[in-house]
């Protein structure tokens, strides 16, 4: 008997873990040398093509299931593997490649003392093909639970009271596919390491929108103060560690709120 119940066990706890469960991430990532938010950095499931990119605010969401690893890469910085072992709130930090950072100091102290001038530019492309099958009939002939399918249902053209015609069973498939390509930069200068501004763009085309209007220009602008930086904080250093004022101003594309205008009905008949 006791053999038996630590089999059970057993097989219990195996067929329990194939359950994967899924949560949803959401955080900033944000630059380790400049302390500033990163737009269009990707985040992806690793191994799959489940992924996203930061917005403007450098924030993302992703719906990954648990212990699973996600990889954040941008141009210029060094990819971060995260293993997220929870649901909520996952904020990154990203370092410069070290040799963008020797660059750096090269030009921007060794020639230019104070002033530090950088500049990215990238490419992302996306492709999305999806099929989809439907079916639907009213008037159920038997409402009991086992029976509640679209062929226990009449199949007839009936009239509407406004002269109309309607059918009790419809049905179709669609096929679709839809691309989504951005080129996107980003300048950054700071002086002295306390003023810092950033400009950057995205400029995307999606096959969801009509020919002609398939590309847009999507412009920010970020200005910022480090006031922890300048001698007169030192009055306050042992109360407040780090102080920064930043303002910014950018637009954005509506284009993931909107369905694939590419799809397209390749059946519409009545289901006999």
């Amino acid at each position: 008997m006791r053999n038996k119940f630590i089999l059970f066990l057993l097989l219990f706890i195996s067929s329990s873990v194939l359950f994967a469960q899924t949560v949803e991430v959401t955080g900033t990532v944000t630059s380790k040398e400049e302390g500033e938010p990163l737009i269009g950095v990707s985040v992806f499931l690793k191994g799959s093509s489940t992924g996203t990119a930061t917005d403007i605010d450098g924030k993302y969401s992703l719906k990954v299931p648990l212990n699973a690893t996600l990889t954040f890469s941008y141009i210029g910085y060094t990819p971060r593997d995260i293993t997220v072992k929870k649901g909520g709130q996952l904020d990154v930090v990203l370092s410069a490649t070290e040799n963008v950072l020797q660059e750096v100091v090269a030009i921007g102290y060794g020639m230019m003392k104070k002033h530090d001038l950088t500049a990215m530019f990238g490419v992302t492309y996306e492709e999305t093909n999806y099929y989809s099958v439907s079916a639907s009939g009213s008037e159920l002939v038997n409402t009991e639970p086992h029976l509640q399918y679209v062929n226990n249902t009449p199949n007839e053209i009936r009239k509407n009271p406004d002269g109309s015609y309607y059918s009790t069973r419809s049905g179709g498939d669609g096929v679709g596919n839809g691309v989504m390509s951005s080129y996107l930069g980003k300048l950054h200068y700071a002086y002295d390491n306390k003023y810092l501004l950033t400009a950057s763009f995205r400029y995307d085309g999606s096959s969801k929108f009509i020919r002609g209007r398939m590309w847009d220009f999507f412009p920010s602008m970020a200005a910022a103060r480090k006031v922890s930086e300048e001698e007169f904080f030192e009055l306050v250093k042992d109360k407040i560690d780090f102080l920064k004022i930043h303002a910014g101003w950018g637009q954005v594309g509506n284009a993931n709120s909107i369905d694939q205008s590419a799809s397209v009905a390749t059946v519409e008949r009545f289901i006999a």
